[in-house]
C-alpha cells in the first residue's frame, strides 16, 4: 500500500462540563484535574494517523526535534492552541504546545489535520503543567437515545416513506410523493428494520424549502463522515462483528498484537469515519479501543446499528446539549410534529451531488481531495494522459500492458474534465510479467473508477521499504564490488540513511582513458568567469596572444580544464548528502514525488507557484501551474519530474528570470519554446544556441522511429508551440534519447560512459550540471529522507588512489609577448609570439644602440630586456628579454643583432 496518513478513531476533544456531538477515545485522566478559574482555551485534537510538528509555518520548514527524536502527535492526542500563523501559500498553522516523551515542546501543525475544541468555564490543571498532555487511555461511551448524522442520497430516485417497508405509504408533499434525487443531503436521526429484516434510515431534510421526515431504504444511502464529523454505532450480532483491514468480503482479518482475529462482541460501541460499497455490501471503516490501544478496520454495515454516544465518565449538563438536531430513535413515528421539523436542519450541505462528486471530494478552495477509490471493471488499462488516443502504460522490456482488476484499490489524485467526461490521475500498484511489485501513476476513464469519499493525505512517503541492517549493507557494498575507497563514504550515507540503496555500475572503463576523452577541447564548458585553475588552456581552447578563452557556446562558455574535468567526473567526490543525487535513477517514483516537492524545486525561479494558459488538442482553453505540468510529464514519459524540474530550472531559469529560449518572442521564430534546451547545440552562429533549439521546436527530428502508434515528432508533440506540449514533450524526448539507452543518472546524462556512443550523445555542455541539479533535486526531498531512494554509482577501472582534488585558484600563467619590435630596424623573420628563438636584426657597424619595444599578451605580466640595449663593440649580440607571468612563470624571447661588416 502507498504511504497514507488516514485519520483513525474518534475525532473530538474532552471538554469538561460541556457536551459535543463527537468524542474522543484518549483523554486526560479526570483525577489529575482541577478546576481552578472560569477561563478559555483551544486545544488541537490530532485527526491523522501521524502528524509532523514543524519549526515553523510550513511544510518547507523542518521538523522539530526534543532529544534526538523527531517531534509528531499520533491520532487523537492533544495540544494546546498558543496562536495562528498563514504559511507563504496562504494555508493556515497552529502553534501548539504539549508534553512529548515527558517533555514540553512547541511547534507548528497544519489546520487540515487538527480539529480544534474549546475549553468553557472551567480550565484544567494538570500537576505542575497547563500544556495539554497525551495520556493513553481507555475511553467508556455510553449509549444515548438522540443522534443526527447527516449522508446522502446515492440513487437517482428514492422514495421516502412514512415507515419502514416497500409496502408502507409513500410521503406526500403538496399531495405529490416525494421522491429524493440523487445527491439529496439528508440527516439520518434513527434506524428499523421492515419485516424482511431491511434496514431503513429515518431521515429529515426538506425539499423545495419545506422541511419533510420519513423513511428511506438504508442501502441507497450514504453516510457523510470522515475523520473530524464520525458516526457511532453498535455491534448488534450475536456472534460479534468481524474486522477487516480492506472493504472486501475475502480481505485480511484484522489481528490483535496475539496474531488473533480481532471479532468485536455485541454492543460494543464503535466509531464511523467512512462508508463504501462494493459488490453491494456496505462497509463501514471504523475505529474502536481495544487493550489501551486505538485500532481502525472495516466491518460490514448490518453487523452494527446507529446510535448516539456520550463519554461516560465526563460530567453531563443536559441543559447545554446539542438537541437542535436530535431526534428519538423510536420504532415508530407517533411523536412525529410537522411544527417541530421546521425547526430542524435543513440537512442541504452542498446542494445535490452526483455519484462522482461526493462532498468529500472537493475542499473548500474547491479542488479535488485525493482518495481512495476502486476499479470498476476487469483488466483495466491506464493511459499516459487524460486521452483515449494516447499510449497504454506497460513494460518498457516486454511490452505487456498494466491492468487493474475489478474492486482493485488505487488512489484518485486528481480529477480532470475531457469534454463531457471526467478523467482521474491514480497511482496504483500492480505486479509485472516476472511478479515484481511495480508502483505506477497515470489516467483512467471516470466510467472504470469509483471514489471512496475516504481522503487520503497527499504528503510523501512509501510503505513499500525495508531499512538495511548494517551487517546486510557491508554484504551489499561487497557483492557490488564497490571499491575499498567509496565505502567510508556509503557508510556514512547509509547510517543517515538506513533506507537508500547504492548500486554499483562497474563501467569497464579505464580512468585515465576516460579523463583523457572527456578532455576533448569544447566537450565540457563552464562560464568564463571562472578561474584560470579550471579552464583549459590548450591549443583551440585558449588564445595565449590575446589572453582569452575560446568559447563554445555563446561568448561565455569555454572548456574545462583536465583538473577540472578529473574533480567533477571523481565519483568518491559526490558521495555526500548534497551531491548523492547526480547518482539517482531517474524513473518517476509516484509514491512519493508530489507537486509539492516539485513547487520545493521550483522556488526561486519564475515558474515557482506560477500558472500559463494553453490551447489543448481538442480546441479547449487550459489553464494549469508548472508543478503539475512537471508532474504529468512525469506520467506520460515515466521520467522523474524532480528530475525534469530541476534540468529546466537549471538550463532555462537560472538567476530568477527565463532565457529567451521559453519566452516564445524570440525574432524568427515566435511562438516556440524550449525547454530543455534539447537541440540547443554550441555554435557561435547568430542566435547562436537558443535559435537551433527553437528551430527544433518548430520541426522536431529526423527520426522515423515509431513510438507506440505515432511518429517520434508526434510523440514528443512536436511543434512545441505552448508551454505545455515542451514540457511533456521534451520529457519523452529524454527518455527515449537518454534515460532508455542506459544514461539513466544525471550524471550519466552528462558523461555518457554507456556502450552507445561512448563520450558523446552528452545531454548538457555545462560540466557542473549533474552537481548543481543535486543541490536542487537535495531541496524537493527534505521530506523523503528516509525513502528507498536507489543510487547507481560508476566504479571505473584503474582508479588513483587519491581522490581528484578540487582545482584551486592560480595566477594567470600566460608569459608570453603579444608584440616586440626594434625602433628603425626589421626583426627577421617577421616576430610570432609562439616562438621564442631564431629572431636576427642587422645595423650599421656604428650602431651602438638600439631601442627594442613590445607588450605582454596578460597585463598583469612583467617584461625584462626591452628598452635602450647597448650593443657590443664588433661581433654579434643576443639580447634576450625575459617575460615573468602573474604567476612567476618565466618565458624567454632571444634575438640576435649583428653588425654590418
Amino acid at each position: 500500500m502507498l504511504k497514507q496518513i488516514l485519520a483513525k478513531g474518534v475525532m473530538a476533544a474532552f471538554m469538561l462540563g460541556v457536551f459535543c456531538s463527537s468524542l474522543p477515545s484518549k483523554v486526560v485522566d479526570i483525577n489529575k484535574i482541577e478546576t481552578v478559574y472560569a477561563a478559555e482555551k483551544k486545544i488541537a485534537v490530532c485527526t491523522a494517523e501521524k502528524l509532523r510538528i514543524r519549526t515553523d509555518a510550513g511544510t518547507n520548514f523542518p521538523q522539530l526535534i526534543s532529544n534526538g527524536t523527531k517531534v509528531y502527535l499520533l491520532l487523537n492526542e492533544k495540544a494546546e492552541v498558543k496562536g495562528e500563523k498563514k504559511a507563504a501559500n496562504g494555508e493556515k498553522w497552529y502553534k501548539v504546545t504539549f508534553k512529548f516523551n515527558g517533555k514540553k515542546v512547541t511547534g507548528f501543525v497544519l489546520s487540515d489535520f487538527v480539529k480544534i475544541n474549546s475549553v468553557k468555564n472551567k480550565t484544567e490543571k494538570k500537576e505542575e503543567n497547563n500544556s495539554a498532555d497525551n495520556i493513553h487511555s481507555d475511553v467508556k461511551l455510553k449509549e444515548v437515545s438522540k443522534y443526527s448524522y447527516k449522508a446522502e442520497v446515492k440513487i437517482k430516485g428514492l422514495r421516502l416513506r412514512t415507515d419502514a417497508g416497500t409496502d408502507k405509504a409513500q410521503y406526500k408533499l403538496d399531495n405529490k410523493g416525494v421522491v429524493l434525487p440523487d445527491g439529496q443531503a439528508v440527516n439520518i436521526i434513527g434506524e428499523k428494520n421492515d419485516s424482511k429484516k431491511a434496514r431503513w434510515y429515518k431521515i429529515n431534510t426538506k425539499i423545495n424549502k419545506k422541511s419533510v421526515k420519513g423513511y428511506v431504504l438504508g442501502e441507497y444511502v450514504k453516510l457523510v463522515v470522515d475523520k473530524k464529523k464520525n458516526a457511532y454505532a453498535k455491534v448488534t450480532v450475536k456472534k460479534g462483528a468481524a474486522i477487516k483491514v480492506k472493504a472486501s468480503s475475502n480481505g485480511k482479518a484484522l489481528k490483535d498484537r496475539k496474531g488473533k482475529a480481532v471479532v468485536l462482541k455485541k454492543d460494543t460501541i464503535v466509531s464511523i469515519f467512512h462508508e463504501i460499497t462494493l459488490d453491494k455490501i456496505k462497509y463501514f471503516k471504523v475505529s474502536f479501543s481495544l487493550g489501551g490501544k486505538e485500532l481502525t478496520g472495516y466491518l460490514v454495515a448490518d453487523t452494527v446499528k446507529l446510535i448516539g454516544a456520550v463519554e461516560d465518565e465526563v460530567e453531563k449538563d443536559d441543559s447545554e446539549q446539542e438537541t437542535d438536531d436530535a431526534e428519538q430513535n423510536e420504532d415508530d413515528d407517533s411523536s412525529e410534529d410537522e411544527e417541530e421539523a421546521e425547526d430542524e436542519d435543513d440537512g442541504n450541505g452542498s446542494g445535490v451531488i452526483g455519484n462522482n462528486n461526493i462532498n468529500n471530494n472537493i475542499n473548500n478552495s474547491g479542488q479535488f481531495v485525493a482518495q481512495k477509490a476502486y476499479i470498476t471493471s476487469d483488466k483495466v488499462e491506464i493511459y499516459n494522459e487524460r486521452d483515449y488516443k494516447s499510449e497504454i502504460l506497460k513494460e518498457i522490456d516486454t511490452g505487456i500492458s498494466y491492468k487493474l482488476s475489478m474492486n482493485q484499490e488505487v488512489i484518485a489524485r486528481k480529477q480532470y474534465t475531457v469534454g463531457n467526461e471526467k478523467w482521474y490521475l491514480i497511482t496504483y500498484i500492480v505486479k509485472d510479467s516476472t511478479g515484481k511489485q511495480v508502483i505506477g501513476a497515470g489516467f483512467i476513464p471516470e466510467k472504470f473508477i469509483k471514489l471512496s469519499g475516504e481522503p487520503v493525505d497527499d504528503s510523501t512517503g512509501s510503505s513499500n521499504k525495508k531499512k538495511l541492517s548494517d551487517k546486510k549493507f557491508e554484504e551489499n557494498l561487497a557483492e557490488q564490488g564497490f571499491p575499498e575507497d567509496y565505502k567510508p563514504y556509503l557508510r556514512e550515507l547509509h547510517k543517515a540513511h538506513p533506507y537508500w540503496h547504492f548500486e554499483a555500475r562497474h563501467l569497464g572503463l579505464d580512468w585515465e582513458y576516460a579523463v583523457e576523452k572527456e578532455s576533448v577541447v569544447g566537450l565540457n564548458l563552464l562560464h568564463n568567469s571562472k578561474n584560470y585553475a579550471w579552464k583549459s588552456m590548450e591549443e583551440k581552447a585558449y588564445d595565449w596572444v590575446n589572453d582569452a578563452f575560446i568559447a563554445y557556446d555563446g561568448s561565455s562558455w569555454v572548456t574545462a580544464s583536465n583538473k577540472a574535468v578529473r574533480y567533477y567526473m571523481d565519483p568518491r567526490n559526490f558521495l555526500n548528502e548534497d551531491y548523492i543525487y547526480q547518482f539517482e535513477l531517474l524513473s518517476f517514483k509516484p509514491e512519493h514525488q508530489t507537486e509539492k516537492g516539485i513547487e520545493a524545486i521550483l522556488s526561486g525561479s519564475p515558474m515557482k507557484d506560477t500558472f500559463f494558459d494553453y490551447i489543448a488538442s481538442d480546441g479547449t482553453k487550459n489553464t494549469i501551474s508548472y508543478a503539475e505540468t512537471f508532474l504529468l510529464a512525469g506520467i506520460y514519459s515515466g521520467v522523474s519530474p524532480y528530475h525534469l524540474a530541476s534540468r529546466v530550472k537549471q538550463e532555462v531559469a537560472g538567476g530568477g528570470k527565463f532565457s529567451s529560449s521559453v519566452t516564445g518572442t524570440v525574432a524568427g521564430h515566435e511562438g516556440y519554446y524550449n525547454f530543455y534546451n534539447i537541440g540547443a547545440y554550441n555554435n557561435t552562429a547568430p542566435g547562436g544556441a537558443v535559435a537551433s533549439g527553437l528551430k527544433f521546436a518548430a520541426n522536431g527530428s529526423l527520426s522515423k522511429a515509431v513510438i507506440g502508434n505515432k511518429s517520434f515528432n508526434e510523440f514528443i508533440k512536436i511543434p512545441w508551440n505552448n508551454r505545455y506540449n515542451a514540457i511533456l514533450g521534451g520529457a519523452a524526448y529524454i527518455v527515449n534519447n537518454y534515460i532508455l539507452r542506459g544514461q539513466n543518472t544525471p550524471y550519466l546524462e552528462k558523461f555518457n560512459f554507456t556502450d552507445k556512443n561512448t563520450f558523446s550523445h552528452q545531454y548538457m555542455a555545462a560540466i557542473f550540471s549533474p552537481s548543481s541539479e543535486s543541490l536542487i533535486t537535495k531541496k524537493a526531498y527534505t521530506e523523503l529522507m528516509d525513502e528507498p531512494l536507489v543510487f547507481s554509482i560508476p566504479v571505473f577501472e584503474n582508479m588513483p588512489i587519491e581522490i581528484s582534488a578540487r582545482p584551486e585558484d592560480i595566477l594567470s600563467p600566460n608569459n608570453w609577448l603579444s608584440s616586440l619590435k626594434a625602433t628603425g630596424y626589421s626583426i627577421t623573420p617577421t616576430f610570432k609570439p609562439a616562438v621564442t628563438e631564431g629572431y636576427s636584426i642587422v645595423v650599421s657597424k656604428n650602431v651602438e644602440v638600439i631601442e627594442l619595444t613590445g607588450k605582454t599578451a596578460n597585463k598583469q605580466a612583467v617584461v625584462r630586456g626591452l628598452g635602450q640595449i647597448r650593443l657590443a663593440p664588433s661581433g654579434l649580440t643576443e639580447i634576450q628579454v625575459e617575460v615573468i607571468a602573474e604567476n612567476g612563470d618565466i618565458r624567454i624571447y632571444k634575438i640576435k643583432v649583428a653588425k654590418e661588416g
